[in-house]
């Protein structure tokens, strides 16, 4: 087990409502495994990540990455466990407009303020495809090649996780296969979990476990 939730809640108030959108929810990856993560809209998909990647807390409930409980934490700790352990791919990918892509891909390393070196970006760069457009800004790349910018920078720093929200969504169908492919293929490379949220039940040929999530209904105050 690299990464553990167990009876985790999550809700939110609106109006004299509370809006329930996870409830006594476990959840369960090992390492290297592929996990997708799907639902109806409003489920609460990305927000299990949030939780998940310690970017959100639950209202209760525990998580664990390998042996290290969320709640134990400080802020100072937690971001740092953000920045070691995890990579994120986003639907919008999130470049820096004003940065080339090899720069995009190692900010990561920079956030660590681990030395930065271009060999690191070979590898990686030469097996998603964008070895020649290192020097490119996002506004000259392609969707697909900005997206396999956004997995090379998930990947630059050896994570242990990768949380992938709807990392597909903006591409046609051709890229999204092609994204997936690499995607996979690359976290089985470097055995690293990947947890992927997506509505494109095709894609759910590429998870090890499918994790559904049911809608929940509101509760009155």
């Amino acid at each position: 087990m690299i990464l553990q939730a167990e009876n985790i809640s999550k809700s939110y108030k609106l109006n004299d409502k509370t809006i329930p959108i996870l409830e006594h929810f476990d959840f369960i990856a090992d390492a290297g495994e592929k996990i997708a993560v799907t639902g109806p809209s409003g489920s609460g998909k990305s927000t299990l990540l949030n939780l998940l990647s310690g970017l959100d807390k639950a209202d209760s409930g525990d998580i664990r990455f390998k042996d290290t409980k969320y709640a134990d934490l400080s802020k100072e700790q937690m971001t740092n466990l953000r920045l070691t352990a995890f990579g994120y791919i986003f639907q919008a990918f999130h470049l820096i407009s004003t940065l080339n892509a090899a720069d995009n891909i190692l900010m990561p390393l920079a956030a660590r303020k681990k030395k930065v070196l271009y060999s690191d970006l070979e590898p990686i760069c030469k097996k998603l495809g964008i070895e020649n457009c290192l020097d490119h800004f996002p506004h000259q790349l392609s969707g697909g090649e900005q997206q396999r910018v956004a997995i090379a920078r998930a990947l630059i720093g050896n994570p242990a996780v990768i949380f992938s929200d709807e990392a597909t969504g903006n591409l046609d169908q051709k890229n999204s296969i092609q994204v997936m492919d690499l995607l996979t293929e690359c976290c089985s490379a470097q055995n690293v979990a990947l947890i992927f949220v997506t509505h494109d039940e095709s894609l759910l040929r590429y998870a090890d476990k499918v994790v559904r999530i049911p809608e929940v209904q509101p509760h009155e105050s």
